[in-house]
């Protein structure tokens, strides 16, 4: 994974999304977000794409999608 991946990861483990518009400025410095959020999700990362309103303009925001366990590994923990 690239540094500016990793970077662009990192921000959406700690919980904050992240819109077009913020991923221009520094840490990130980033013109193509979304081909970025495309390999972040091809490496196991699924991501929320939610369209919002900044201003005038609508924008996408990206975070991380939240993990729920399958019902599967909750019979797993109960076994012995």
């Amino acid at each position: 994974m690239s540094p500016q991946n990793e970077t662009i990861l990192a921000h959406l483990k700690a919980g904050r999304g992240l819109t077009t518009l913020e991923a221009m400025h520094p840490p990130f410095n980033c013109c193509r977000l979304s081909e970025r959020i495309r390999e972040i999700e091809a490496s196991g990362f699924p991501c929320n794409h939610d369209r919002v309103k900044v201003g005038k303009k609508t924008v996408t925001r990206y975070s991380l999608k939240k993990q729920v366990p399958k019902q599967e590994d909750f019979r797993r923990e109960a076994r012995p």
